[in-house]
């Protein structure tokens, strides 16, 4: 009996690192620095006029933030019309070209679009853009803004300017607009401004007044919906909106570091009063918190509950997600002690001192059906120089809701990036996910099956039929009712690129389903029983050009020291790197590991984890990537997928091996892995590099 108890005492730290549930600051996987943003001084329309062919000019930007030190490599795409040389532009045609600035290592790039010419007298070229710049992609604005302050969520009609100069700058100045009613708007010294009668599609354009010939144009989308230009703004649309109001973001808002970016505030109340965040009940099992009468609340930091219209903007919430204190032996960042989001998840459940984790505090919460976020960046953080700094950030974005759609869009930077459990025809599409602490995108379900006998908490009893039978309530598929086969968790990942996750890429959950969680033996601690559950199934359809940036260092998956130490003799081993290698080298022969210039590389996929009865299915284009035998499976030039026993010796060894089981259930773990042959993503590729 105390053998067992030990046994769960070692076991649970494995649940912890291996199935992704759980945190240490002791796990350090350092992945490059990356800065934030390029920052230029040069609108997305711009013009520049020289007196001759072969005139000069010095390109001016830097890297945001200051800190990240590094370089900016600038580039002409038509060398007949502008050449670079450092930078400095030299000036060799009229025409239009495009100006980029990128790192030097590729992983970030700005470019404007630039028009050339010789000064005169003549109109040659019209320069126009929004007076509030959308930061990429089509320009959407909102009918409404907010009143003052003290109106509350009052809205008035949006009035848009547009600046705009005819060039060469000694050229007349007058201009023509069509494309808006008469009436509607004005110019005035380089500036038009006008009011949108309706949502609709327009296109303004802007013609010189002694030559009609020479025009630019403006086309954009005006919705029905409310303008956000500050942190209040966000509030007043989301949390503070009771139904939630429809918005379309038109600055960054975001964290004091990076308020260098060009049309950027911070996020948070210019006043300096506190952040507003919403408290919601914990939507996972949290049976054994109820038991343990233990907070079983979650804090969300924004709740979108209408259609968000992001036009490329950031919203990071560095300022109020990010710990604010280091731990001094790890350099790690960790919650200090007026840390209001920084914390751990709630606990799924806590044996021996070690937590098995359940959900966390939420960046961003789409809550409702039908919501559309598209075109917007959201981050829980700034970039970090080692996923560890994410374990306490939270989720960045939760959906809860029956058809959300998040397109067009960026979302990074938490121990979970994107989480979707119990949500029916969720899609994601065209979108970058990118750096998470665990899974970049995790999805289960909130509803379980437990043994027939549990009708309500508390009822468990020691007269309860034996776990040799009450575990066929949950592995059994024709004793699990038909709406768990059948699942209410599904979802569509579409052109999706994924980047850099401390463990996998994609996790499917499911509740464990483990002897001790049914009953802790040899305990009467009824906080500890009647845990055992089987999830409902969830489905994930993986379609078009998904991709997955994840090759890693093998080695920075170490998890032994969670025990290294903390028991004497025990050969009970949690190396996860070493578990790869075994694992390669017994099913996958030899084609998981990557080893270049001796250093071993793993790719995390996809992996279907929890220990108990995982009724979950990914489909890859069509094919499913579950494995039903140890080499079954997708199984071609690109993917391959795998599935391991937790009682395998080969995998799982030592002493305590065959205790594994008993404490997060009997169903295997599924891996779906990119074959160490396959060149169509480079170890060192990134999609934010496109």
């Amino acid at each position: 009996m105390k053998k067992r108890i030990l046994a769960i005492m070692l076991v649970l730290p494995l649940l912890v690192a291996f199935a992704a549930m759980g945190f240490t600051k002791l796990i350090s996987l350092t992945v490059p620095q990356m800065p934030e943003d390029i920052r230029l001084e040069y609108a997305q329309n711009e013009a520049f006029e020289f007196d001759s062919f072969g005139g000069t000019m010095e390109l001016k930007g830097e890297v945001i933030p200051e800190t990240a030190n590094a370089a900016l490599v600038w580039s002409s795409s038509d060398p007949s019309i502008a050449t670079i040389e450092g930078s400095t532009l030299t000036f060799r045609d009229e025409g239009t070209v495009t100006i980029s600035a990128s790192l030097e290592d590729g992983s970030l790039k700005k470019s404007f679009e630039a028009t050339l010419l010789v000064a005169g007298d003549t109109p040659k070229y019209i320069k126009v853009n929004y007076e509030t710049p959308t930061e990429k992609g089509d320009t959407v604005v909102g009918l409404w803004d907010y009143a003052d302050a003290a109106a509350g969520d009052t809205k008035v009609r949006h009035a848009e300017r547009v600046v705009f100069s005819v060039l060469p700058s000694k050229s007349p100045q007058d201009i023509a607009v069509e494309g808006l009613p008469e009436g509607s708007f004005t110019v005035e010294e380089g500036k038009i401004s006008f009011t949108p009668p309706a949502a609709g599609d327009y296109t303004l354009k802007i013609s010189s007044a002694t030559d009609a010939a020479v025009s630019g144009e403006l086309r954009f989308a005006v919705k029905d919906c409310v303008n956000v230009y500050s942190y209040e703004d966000l509030i007043r649309a989301t949390n503070k909106s009771e139904s939630g109001t429809a918005m379309a973001l038109r600055v960054n808002l975001e964290s004091e570091a990076n308020l260098g970016r060009v049309n950027s505030r911070h996020l948070a109340y210019a006043s300096g009063a506190p952040y507003d965040y919403v408290s919601f009940e914990s939507t996972y099992d949290t049976n054994f918190l109820k038991n343990s009468k233990m907070n079983t609340k979650l804090k969300a930091a924004v709740v979108f509950k209408a259609d968000v219209y992001g036009n490329g903007h950031t919203l990071n919430l560095h300022d109020f997600a990010y710990p604010s204190e280091y731990d001094p032996a790890t350099g790690i960042a960790i919650p200090g002690p007026n840390d209001v989001f920084a914390d751990n998840p709630l606990a799924f459940v806590i044996a021996a001192g070690l937590t098995v984790s359940g959900q966390g505090n939420v960046g961003f919460m789409a809550e409702g059906d039908g919501i559309t976020l598209d075109n917007i960046v959201l981050k829980n953080c700034n970039n970090v120089d080692d996923l560890s700094n994410l374990n306490y950030v939270g989720t960045v974005l939760e959906i809860v809701g029956d058809g959300v759609t998040v397109k067009n869009s960026t979302v990074q930077n938490g121990r979970t990036v994107v989480r979707s459990f119990s949500n029916r025809d969720l899609t994601i599409e065209n979108c970058i996910l990118a750096y998470a602490r665990e899974f970049i995108y995790k999805q289960g379900s909130n509803q379980f099956v437990f043994p027939t006998q549990k009708s309500g908490l508390g009822e468990w009893n020691e007269n309860a039929k034996p776990w040799e039978e009450a575990k066929k309530d949950l592995f059994n598929l024709d004793r699990l009712p038909a709406a768990a086969l059948e699942g209410d968790s599904t979802a569509t990942i579409r052109d999706t690129s994924f980047f850099t996750s401390g463990i996998f890429c994609i996790g499917m959950d499911t509740h464990f389903a483990g002897e001790f969680l049914y009953k802790w033996v040899g305990s009467n601690k009824d906080n500890l029983k009647n845990l055992a559950a089987t999830s409902y199934k969830s489905v994930l359809n993986l379609e078009g050009d998904v991709k997955f940036y994840d090759w890693k260092v093998a080695s920075n998956m170490d998890s032994s020291t969670l025990v290294s130490g903390m028991y004497e003799g025990s050969d009970f081993t949690l190396d996860i790197y070493n578990l790869l290698k075994r694992y390669d080298e017994t099913y996958g022969r030899g084609e998981i590991i990557r080893r270049v210039n001796g250093v071993d590389y793993v790719h995390g996929g996809i992996a279907f984890f929890g220990g108990g009865n995982n009724l979950s299915d990914v489909f890859l284009n069509g094919k499913s990537v579950k494995a039903t035998t140890a080499g079954g499976g997708i199984n071609d030039d690109v993917y391959v997928s795998l599935s391991v026993s937790l009682t395998d010796k080969t995998v799982f060894s030592g002493s305590l091996q065959g205790m594994f089981y008993l404490a997060a259930g009997e169903g295997p773990f599924y891996f779906c892995i990119y074959r160490n042959s396959y060149e169509g993503i480079g170890i060192h590729d990134s999609p934010f590099a496109q």
